[in-house]
C-alpha cells in the first residue's frame, strides 16, 4: 500500500490480464486409499551363508544328548554361588585333588578358548622370549576381574602350556616327526579364512564318508543322523592354524575342553580314545573334514599343476591344550584324497582337477 504506484507498462498488463477468458480447472479427483504393495515372490531359505558350526547345530533324529559345546565346558555360563550346594561350589572353584591337567586356574567357557586362540594365535614358537608379555596381555584383557596372583599364576600355567606345546613330538602319519617349536612364523598362517560357494550340501553324504573313513583307521564311529534340510550359498570358516613342516601341509585347531562328564581329570584323559570322545561329541571330525577341504582346495590354487596329495597333504592335529603330555593331547589323522573328492561332491563343488574348481 505505501509501495510505488504501478507504472503504465504495468497498468496495461493488469487490465489485459483481467480480461483474459477465465481458465477451467477438472474437478478434484477423490483420495485413493494408501496400502502397500503386496510381495508375492517366495524367497528360498535353502540359500544362505553356513559354517561348520551351523551345519553342527542342525536338529539331528539321532545325536548325542545335550549341546556338545556346553557338555564338553566350553559354554561361558557360571552359575551364581547361591544357586550351588557347598560341596558343589568348591569343586567349582578348586582343581580336583591329584588333577595334573594343565589351565587348572582357567574356567570352562567360551571366553578362555577366546583367550587362548588368540594368544597361541600372536605366539612364535621359536621365540620363548616373547611369551611372558603376550600371555600377560592377553590375560588381562580377556579376564579383567584377575588379581595380581591369580594373573601371575595364569601367566605361569600358560608358561607351562607353550613349553609342553614346544617340547612334545609328535609321530608323523608319513614317518618323521611334527614339532611346533620348529614352526618360524615364515610357515604358518594363523587363522586362515576360507570363503567359498556351495551348491546343495547333503549332509547325510558327509557323514558317510566320516562313518567310511572311521573304519578304514579303526576309529568306532556312528553317524548323525540330520533331519532333511536344503542348504546351498556359500561355506566359511576359520583354520586355526595352517602351516607347513618337511614340506608337507597341516591343519591344526586349538580345543581348551574340560575333560568330558566321567572323565578324570587327568592328562591320560586326552589319549587316543578320550580326544576320539571328545570329537564324536563335539562332531569335530565334521569339521576336521570341511578344513582339509578348504586347505586342499587353497593348495590346488596356490600351487596349480605342482599340487600332488599324497607329496603336500599331511593330515589335521586337533590339539586338546588341557592334556597335552608326551602321549596325550595331540589327535593326528587325515584324510584320503578319495575321501575328501567325496566330500567335495557331497557340498556341490567340482570335483577336484575339474574345470571350474575352487
Amino acid at each position: 500500500r505505501d509501495g510505488p504506484r504501478p507504472t503504465t507498462p504495468q497498468t496495461q498488463f493488469l487490465e489485459e490480464l483481467s480480461a483474459a477468458p477465465g481458465v477451467t480447472l477438472p474437478p478434484r479427483e477423490a483420495a485413493r486409499p494408501v496400502q502397500s504393495r503386496r510381495f508375492d515372490r517366495k524367497l528360498s531359505h535353502a540359500y544362505q551363508i553356513t559354517s561348520f558350526s551351523a551345519l553342527s547345530r542342525i536338529d539331528a533324529q539321532t545325536a548325542p544328548s545335550g549341546d556338545p559345546s556346553t557338555l564338553s565346558g566350553m559354554e561361558d555360563v557360571v552359575p551364581e554361588d547361591d544357586d550351588l550346594e557347598e560341596p558343589l561350589r568348591q569343586s567349582s572353584l578348586l582343581p580336583e585333588e591329584g588333577s595334573d591337567l594343565l589351565l587348572e586356574s582357567f574356567p570352562g567357557g567360551v571366553r578362555t578358548g577366546t583367550c587362548l586362540h588368540e594368544m597361541l594365535e600372536r605366539c612364535d614358537f621359536t621365540s620363548a622370549a616373547s611369551w611372558p608379555q603376550i600371555a600377560r596381555g592377553t590375560i588381562a584383557r580377556h579376564f579383567p576381574d584377575s588379581s595380581g596372583p591369580q594373573l601371575d599364576q595364569r601367566v605361569d600355567e600358560v608358561m607351562d602350556l607353550l613349553k609342553q606345546l614346544t617340547t612334545t613330538k609328535i609321530a608323523g602319519l608319513h614317518g618323521g616327526e611334527i614339532q611346533l617349536a620348529e614352526l618360524s612364523p615364515a610357515e604358518t598362517i594363523p587363522e586362515l579364512e576360507f570363503y567359498f560357494p556351495v551348491g546343495k550340501v547333503d549332509t547325510a553324504r558327509l557323514e558317510a564318508v566320516l562313518e567310511a573313513w572311521a573304519e578304514r583307521v579303526g576309529l568306532p564311529y556312528l553317524p548323525v543322523r540330520y533331519q532333511t534340510r536344503e542348504i546351498e550359498g556359500f561355506l566359511t570358516g576359520s583354520i586355526d592354524l595352517f602351516f607347513r613342516q618337511g614340506g608337507r601341509f597341516y591343519v591344526l585347531d586349538w580345543k581348551t575342553n574340560q575333560p568330558l562328564p566321567g572323565q578324570a581329570r587327568l592328562r591320560k584323559t586326552y589319549g587316543r580314545d578320550g580326544m576320539h570322545a571328545h570329537m564324536v561329541h563335539g562332531r569335530y571330525y565334521l569339521q576336521a573334514l570341511i578344513y582339509t577341504l578348504a586347505a586342499a582346495a587353497h593348495l590346488r590354487l596356490c600351487l596349480g599343476e605342482r599340487f600332488d596329495w599324497d607329496t603336500h597333504m599331511g593330515g589335521f592335529l586337533y590339539c586338546f591344550v588341557r592334556g597335552i603330555g608326551s602321549s596325550s593331547g595331540f589327535l593326528h589323522e587325515a584324510f584320503s584324497e578319495a575321501e575328501v573328492r567325496m566330500a567335495s561332491e557331497a557340498v556341490g563343488l567340482p570335483a577336484p582337477g575339474k574345470e571350474g574348481e575352487v
